[in-house]
C-alpha cells in the first residue's frame, strides 16, 4: 500500500495572521495523515490544534548538530549570483536536505507550502530530493513582491492554488500555458466558530467602529484615522478600535496625538477568536481601508473581513485585489478608492446616518459568507487536488521539467 501522508511547509506557525492555515489543517488531516514541518514556531500556542501535537516539527537551530550533519557539500555557489543570492540558496538547500531526510522516514506520499517564495522553494527542493511531488498555496506579497522565481515554482509544482480569482488571473498571464493547474481556492470561515449576531436599526450614541490586522502600510490605517480626523471635526462620536499590532504602531499613535484622536482610538494589540468575537458584537460598522503600497504588496481576501462578514457586521473596505469578490457594493457593504480618506469618510458617516442600511448590509454578509465561503466547502476543493497526488506516479513531474 502506498502513503498518502501529505507533508505541510511553513514558515511559520501557528500564527496570529494565519489562522485560516490552522483551520485548514484540522481539515486536510481528516482524509490524510498530515505533517507540518514549520521553519519558525509562533509566538502563540493558542492556536496550535492539538491534533498536530505528535505530528509537527520545528526545524532546529544550524549551530546543532542535527542541521549540521545535513549541510550540503555540493550545488551550494554559482559565480553569477550574488552573495545574497547564494548565501539564500544555502539556507534553502540546507534546509530542505534536513526536511528531505526526515520524509524518508514518514508515510508522506505528497508536499504541499503555503506562500510563493521560500517556502514553496524549500518544497520544490524537497520535492528533486525525494521524488515526491509538491504544490503551494500562494497568497498576496509573495506573488506581487517577491516575484523572481514565481513563474519557475509554478512550471514546477504539480498544481498551485491560490485564495483569490484576482491573484488567479495574475499568475494565468504570469505563465499562460500552465493555466489549467492554477486553482482557485478560497479560504473561507468556520461559520460555527463565527456565529450570526443580528444587530438592531438603532441610532447610537457613540458608534463603535472595528478593524484588525497588523499594523502595516498595506492595511491602509493612516487613511482610516484621517477619516476620523474629519469625521471628528463635523462632531461625529466615534470610538474605533484596531486590533493588531505591527511596524507602523508608533507611526499611527503619533498621528492621533497630533490630531487630538488619543481618547478616539484604542490599540488593544493581538486579540484571541473569543476577544474579537467580543468585539464584533460590541462594534457596528468594520472598516479594513486595505491599500496596494509602492512595491506592490497589497492583501487577498483578509478573513477577518469574512469573519466580520459572518457574525453580521456591515464592511467598509477598499476595491483592492480580491476584496470585490466579496464585497458587493451596496449589497453586504460599501466599497471605496484605495488611498481616499475623503470618500471613506463619506462611507463611514452614509452608514452612521443609515442604521437600517447597516442591519440589511449585515444580513447580507452573513448570506454571502454562508452560500460561498464556508471554509468546508472551500477546503473539500482543496482536498479534491490532493487526491492525484495521492493515486499518481512517484515521479515528480517537476522534477522531470527541471531535468530535461
Amino acid at each position: 500500500m502506498k502513503s498518502n501522508g501529505i507533508a505541510y511547509i511553513l514558515a511559520e506557525f501557528p500564527s496570529h495572521t494565519e489562522t485560516f492555515i490552522s483551520k485548514e489543517a484540522v481539515y486536510i488531516s481528516q482524509s490524510f495523515p498530515l505533517f507540518i514541518f514549520a521553519l519558525k514556531k509562533g509566538k502563540t500556542d493558542a492556536l496550535l490544534p492539538t491534533a498536530f501535537e505528535q505530528r509537527l516539527q520545528y526545524l532546529p537551530k544550524r549551530t546543532s548538530w542535527q542541521m549540521i550533519r545535513h549541510f550540503p557539500v555540493s550545488g551550494l555557489f554559482s559565480l553569477r549570483s550574488s552573495i545574497r543570492k547564494n548565501i539564500h540558496r544555502i539556507k534553502v538547500l540546507w534546509t530542505s536536505h534536513y526536511i528531505a531526510e526526515q520524509i524518508k522516514q514518514l508515510p508522506i506520499r505528497h508536499i504541499h507550502a503555503h506562500f510563493a517564495g521560500y517556502p514553496a522553494e524549500i518544497a520544490w527542493q524537497v520535492s528533486l530530493l525525494s521524488g515526491l511531488c509538491f504544490s503551494f498555496t500562494a497568497h498576496a506579497h509573495d506573488i506581487y513582491v517577491h516575484v523572481d522565481n514565481l513563474a519557475d515554482q509554478i512550471r514546477a509544482a504539480s498544481f498551485i492554488t491560490t485564495c483569490t480569482e484576482y491573484n488567479k488571473k495574475w499568475m494565468n498571464r504570469l505563465v499562460p500555458n500552465e493555466q489549467n493547474r492554477i486553482h482557485l481556492v478560497y479560504h473561507g470561515v468556520d461559520l460555527d466558530s463565527w456565529p450570526y449576531q443580528p444587530s438592531l436599526p438603532e441610532t447610537k450614541e457613540i458608534v463603535q467602529i472595528l478593524s484588525i490586522g497588523r499594523l502595516i502600510e498595506k492595511k491602509g490605517f493612516i487613511y482610516l484615522l484621517d477619516a476620523l480626523r474629519q469625521l471628528k471635526e463635523k462632531k461625529y462620536s466615534i470610538q474605533l478600535s484596531i486590533a493588531g499590532d505591527g511596524k507602523e504602531k508608533e507611526k499611527l499613535k503619533d498621528f492621533c496625538r497630533r490630531h487630538g484622536l488619543e481618547q478616539s482610538v484604542l490599540f488593544p494589540g493581538w486579540q484571541t477568536p473569543e476577544q474579537i468575537k467580543r468585539q464584533h458584537t460590541s462594534s457596528d460598522i468594520f472598516v479594513l481601508p486595505s491599500i496596494i503600497t509602492d512595491d506592490g504588496d497589497r492583501d487577498g481576501i483578509p478573513n477577518v473581513i469574512l469573519e466580520a462578514m459572518a457574525t453580521g457586521l456591515p464592511i467598509i473596505s477598499t476595491s483592492v485585489s480580491g476584496i470585490p469578490e466579496v464585497i458587493r457594493h451596496h449589497h453586504n457593504g460599501l466599497l471605496v478608492s484605495e488611498k481616499d480618506s475623503c470618500r471613506l469618510a463619506q462611507a463611514i458617516s452614509y452608514l452612521i446616518d443609515n442604521p437600517c442600511l447597516r442591519v440589511r448590509f449585515a444580513e447580507n454578509a452573513r448570506k454571502t459568507v454562508e452560500k460561498r465561503f464556508n471554509h468546508e466547502h472551500c477546503n473539500a476543493r482543496l482536498k479534491e487536488l490532493f487526491k492525484p497526488a495521492e493515486e499518481g506516479d512517484d515521479i515528480n513531474p517537476g522534477a522531470v521539467r527541471q531535468n530535461a
